[in-house]
């Protein structure tokens, strides 16, 4: 392959886990992806089907080619082949993608990282906590650099060396940045995944903004796992050393609902539109738990129904295992119908200094969204209920259950 956007009959490729979908009325399918709501055509939900494991393209498309009714069938279905590697949905297993973290090409599109620099708070707040930490002299390893702002801002800080760690293409724009400043000699940019790549020298401070809307999705217990095993020095600092795992009862309002299951004013609006019978599709799916991702501003109109309470408490100094797995008993404090689980997270980054992506508080730039576990049948709870929540994270993959007691 030539680039990232060029794809061959005996490329391997792989659904990337933990997508964030939604079924468009003409059959085709809406995924957020890094800030960004991408449509794709009719033929997306077949090959996300046939690429939920590993397969060549000629593979798929041979088999999918025969129900094409035409070349203009087939031309498409190449097309969406395409699109959906170019946005990261589909990952190269030829080039290890198996085991990167989900929507890799997002991180490099500039897009996610004016997104992140328009998030003052968030931005100021690991600055901030990079000049606590970084003391004069210290060697500094910042795995996800993005486009430096926080290796540069360690450089500035007083470290000797900073290793700025990155594996997308907006490594090139980190690399401007540093020469911008002044800094290449002090920051030295190593292009790759952090748990394939060594260091020269011991760090004695970890920086790692890898958290994801789902906050463990983009792999930040792997990566400072290994980090501490072979990068640091013993007693080294972590920007961030803690991540809490929030959740809270909420109700979901029931527009939200219907844009995202086979709700019946939806199954009635397309039998208006298509003049077909869709009634049954009511029964696919029922009751399962599903998530999609939402700004936290809007979240904050809908009604909780419980305090916030803590899934997972993450010290990431002494972190040992990659999996996470807990059970929490919520209150109902508001009555009110139950449809779903919201979750936000809290990052202890040093120094008293903590962001925390809560709807109830979060500034408008907050560029995390808000992941929404749901299903499409509320359940009607009084204050006083009890509602065991079960949360795991295993291989890049979040679920999170409940259930009234």
């Amino acid at each position: 392959m030539n680039s990232d956007t060029d794809i061959g009959g005996c490329t391997v490729l792989l659904r990337a886990p933990e997508l964030d979908l939604r079924l468009k009325a003409d059959g085709g399918i809406e995924c957020h992806v890094q800030g960004q709501n991408l449509y794709f055509g009719p033929h997306t939900l077949a090959l996300l089907d046939a690429f939920a494991k590993p397969q060549t393209v000629k593979e798929v498309v041979d088999n999918l080619s025969t129900r094409a009714t035409g070349a203009r069938d087939w031309v498409d279905l190449m097309s969406t082949v395409v699109q959906l590697f170019k946005a990261g949905i589909l990952l190269s297993v030829d080039n290890d993608a198996v085991n990167r973290p989900p929507i890799d090409s997002g991180f490099a599109d500039p897009a996610a990282h004016v997104h992140m620099l328009n998030d003052r708070r968030r931005t100021s707040a690991y600055i901030q906590a990079i000049h606590a930490t970084v003391r004069e002299g210290d060697v500094v390893v910042d795995i996800g650099t993005g486009t430096g702002v926080l290796a540069l801002a360690a450089a500035q800080a007083g470290a000797r060396k900073v290793y700025a760690i990155e594996a997308s293409k907006i490594a090139d724009a980190a690399e401007f940045m540093f020469a911008s400043n002044g800094v290449s000699e002090q920051v030295e940019l190593l292009r790759g995944w952090s748990t394939g790549l060594s260091l020269p020298e011991p760090a004695a401070v970890l920086i790692s903004e890898v958290v994801g809307n789902t906050p463990l999705s983009e792999g930040i217990l792997e990566t400072t796992i290994d980090a501490a095993a072979r990068f640091l020095k013993p007693g080294a600092r972590f920007i961030p050393n803690r991540l809490r795992i929030m959740g809270q009862l909420i109700s979901i309002p029931s527009k939200e609902i219907h844009k995202r299951t086979f709700a019946g004013p939806t199954l009635s609006k397309w039998k208006r539109w298509y003049g077909m019978e869709f009634g049954r599709l009511a029964d696919y799916g029922a009751g399962e738990v599903r998530h999609f991702s939402v700004a936290s501003r809007l979240v904050r109109k809908w009604e909780c129904l419980s305090d916030p309470f803590v899934l997972a408490d993450l010290n990431l100094t002494s972190v040992t295992s990659a999996e996470v797995s807990s059970q929490v008993e919520a209150r109902v404090v508001r009555a009110g119908d139950l449809t779903g689980v919201i979750t936000f997270f809290e990052l202890d980054l040093g120094a008293g200094i903590t962001l925390s992506t809560n709807p109830a508080t979060a500034p408008p730039s907050n560029h995390w969204q808000s992941p929404v576990y749901y299903r499409d049948t509320p359940e009607q709870l009084k204050s006083g209920d009890q509602v065991l929540v079960s949360y795991a994270y295993s291989g890049k993959k979040t679920s999170l259950e409940w259930e009234s007691r």
